[in-house]
């Protein structure tokens, strides 16, 4: 298949054509290696069950309970679910956009699970997750590189990103973003100014088409102008003619659903303020969305080798791959610009968000098929011997490459749910004793989860967690005074977003306009249950600063819980390891740690219920509360400041 849009024609036309047979057989191959990783999950998952499910509910993602939740609700209410969904942003409702795509499949997928929609979605991501690889080798094969697309598929569906992104521990639409994606470059790089107008225009209605449907199954219109820019640069570098190109885009624009243009432009704007441009050149107030996205663990940067390991465990290689993805885009440039919204989302990805390394897998993969196919054209146009070989030798070195690299990809790894089993298990058990038409305050992170297994109403969740909301609940829980969580679980109750937002949006005094609200007449919420759980520990450092927030300074304090693992070593004496450093002992007798250190006082837990708490050093920065895990005389230790101590959230989960 000639390259007809490029200066120079592809290297290798004549072995393409006649080793069709062998890419197809290798594209099966790499599906297979692909898709093999995820059955061996499937096959661990429903080996051992108790480790996954809390009574048919699986341990998956945050989001994943979303998708779950509507593809039930599509099973038992036929489609129509009602203009608003009772069970988010309570107690107003939040508006329903379009039905998501992925809930709609897997409630058809479910019926070959008997209903069972949490099987049905874990089955389906396995099976998607792979999908990519088939227009990604189709579109390298069409631009002359076939290699390319063979190890872009394996290092894409096999990087550590995107198996823990895609794995039966994490149900959602990353799994078939890939395959959106690379179905587009397809469509694109299937146009040729040298063929028939009406092919070209077939070409582009179907490819409109397929952005129309990753725009619904991903719920990023944005992409619509992403990839509209990316036709138009095709076109406009391809050689196609002014006419032919306006009638191509035209159709694409009208196919991709012209009605996302100003959610995209709004989507677009709202990626780039929060997700692209660097957030140190402003300091957001709790009030704005970007207050929020700070403190979402995978945006946060990372190491440049940490981001290169997401893809094989020897970054060395993976930067390897990149400089050869980085050659094939200069000298291949025309023929790698249908690939470009992979591309940037993927280097972008360098800056350091974690969330993007799965769209830099198949870049590195790329990057080493060019190269082969560069050494092989290089080997044949010389007047080497045996250069008649090149090609196959080429093959055999992919081949190698794979397999040498096979141990230092995410295929044999087990990626962990986000939700541990036990909360979903505490859940179902709170669950038969929430009061009528119950409301549950608690993070955003969990109001997906808790909306699913309970079926009662929140506050906040995610995809766009209200920031106002968000703040009022650190508030309640950073607070030392039990009688401001009254005051803010009563306020939330009774208005609902709108209202909280028309009394503080734009105020110039933001603290006289809290104290106003909190002031307000609200009734008693009999039926709102407050809920906080494990995963609020790790992230509680972020409700502290929230909720202290400084409107002056424009900063709130951190702090939060220093853990650690202890194990009794006498009646009154404990052997510590933790991140207040190394190992060190406590005497409980007088509460002194190890290098002269005193504790405030020690409080010791079983069942939720303190047991023992001694007062030492009044004026010691730190408490210690022990709380009992698995064997006797085995504790999970926290050390506290006061204020941590006295927050509600201290004295109503920890203590």
């Amino acid at each position: 298949m000639p390259d007809t849009f490029d200066s120079a024609a592809p290297p290798s036309q004549t072995w393409i054509r006649s080793s069709r047979g062998v890419f197809v057989l290798l594209l099966g191959v790499t599906l297979a290696i692909s898709w093999g990783a995820r059955h061996r999950s499937w096959r661990e998952l429903n080996a051992n069950p108790e480790t996954r499910f809390a009574q048919g509910v699986p341990a998956s993602g945050s989001d994943s309970y979303y998708w779950f939740r509507i593809a039930r609700e599509i099973r038992e209410q036929g489609g129509n679910l009602g203009a608003r969904d009772p069970l988010r942003a309570w107690p107003e409702g939040l508006e329903r956009g379009p039905t998501p795509a992925y809930s709609w499949l897997i409630a058809l997928t479910s019926r070959a699970f008997d209903g069972d929609v949490y099987r049905a979605g874990i089955a389906l991501n396995a099976i998607l997750s792979s999908l990519f690889i088939i227009p990604l080798c189709l579109y390298a094969r069409g631009i002359g590189y076939p290699l390319a697309g063979l190890l872009g598929g394996y290092f894409g569906g096999l990087g550590h990103a995107y198996v823990q992104r895609s794995s039966v521990s994490r149900v959602d639409t990353d799994g078939g973003t890939l395959f959106f994606m690379t179905l587009l470059a397809l469509g694109i790089g299937s146009l040729r100014a040298t063929a028939t107008l009406r092919r070209n225009v077939i070409l582009a209605g179907l490819t409109g088409l397929s952005l129309a449907g990753f725009c619904r199954w991903y719920g990023q219109p944005w992409f619509w102008f992403a990839y509209l820019g990316t036709l138009a640069l095709y076109l406009t570098f391809g050689g196609f003619a002014r006419r032919q190109a306006a009638v191509l885009g035209l159709v694409f624009a009208i196919c991709a659903n012209p009605l996302s243009l100003l959610p995209g432009l709004a989507g677009l704007a709202h990626f780039l303020r929060f997700y692209v441009l660097p957030a140190e050149e402003t300091v957001p107030n709790p009030f704005d969305y970007a207050h929020i996205t700070r403190d979402i663990s995978e945006l946060h940067p990372v190491a440049l080798w940490q981001t290169l390991a997401g893809v094989v465990d020897l970054p060395s290689v993976s930067a390897l791959g990149l400089i050869g993805f980085a050659a094939f885009a200069v000298l291949r440039w025309r023929a790698a610009l249908p690939l470009l919204p992979v591309a940037l989302l993927g280097l972008f990805a360098l800056r350091g968000p974690q969330r993007f390394g799965m769209f830099l897998a198949p870049l590195v993969g790329i990057g080493f098929g060019f190269a082969l196919h560069a050494l092989a054209r290089t080997w044949r146009e010389s007047s080497a011997p045996g250069r008649r070989l090149a090609e196959p030798v080429a093959y055999l070195g992919a081949l190698a490459l794979a397999a040498t690299l096979l141990g230092h990809t995410g295929f044999a790894s087990d990626p962990k749910p986000r939700v541990p089993v036990r909360t979903i298990a505490g859940l179902q058990q709170l669950a038969s004793r929430l009061p009528p038409d119950p409301a549950v305050l608690a993070s955003w992170g969990s109001g997906y989860l808790i909306a699913d297994v309970t079926g009662a109403a929140t506050f906040n969740d995610g995809e766009a967690p209200d920031p106002l909301v968000h703040y009022l609940f650190a508030r309640a829980i950073a607070s030392s005074d039990p009688r401001e969580l009254v005051r803010i679980v009563s306020l939330l109750s009774t208005y609902g977003r709108s209202d909280l937002h028309a009394a503080l949006d734009g105020r110039r005094e933001p603290l006289a306009a809290l104290d106003a609200l909190l002031d307000r007449e609200a009734r008693t919420a009999g039926n709102v249950v407050l809920l906080l759980t494990e995963r609020d520990v790790l992230p509680f450092p972020a409700f502290f600063r929230t909720g202290h927030w400084d409107f002056s300074l424009g900063e709130g304090p951190e702090d939060g819980y220093v853990t650690g693992d202890c194990e009794r070593s006498g009646k009154q004496a404990l052997r510590c390891t933790g991140s207040l450093g190394g190992e060190f002992g406590v005497d409980l007798a007088n509460g002194r740690m190890s290098g002269g250190r005193w504790l405030r006082r020690v409080v010791e837990t079983r069942d939720g219920v303190v047991v023992r708490a001694t007062e030492h050093a009044q004026q010691a920065p730190l408490s210690l509360e022990l709380v009992p895990r698995g064997r006797a005389g085995s504790y999970t230790a926290y050390f506290v400041s006061e204020p941590v101590f006295k927050s509600n959230f201290n004295q109503l989960y920890v203590l």
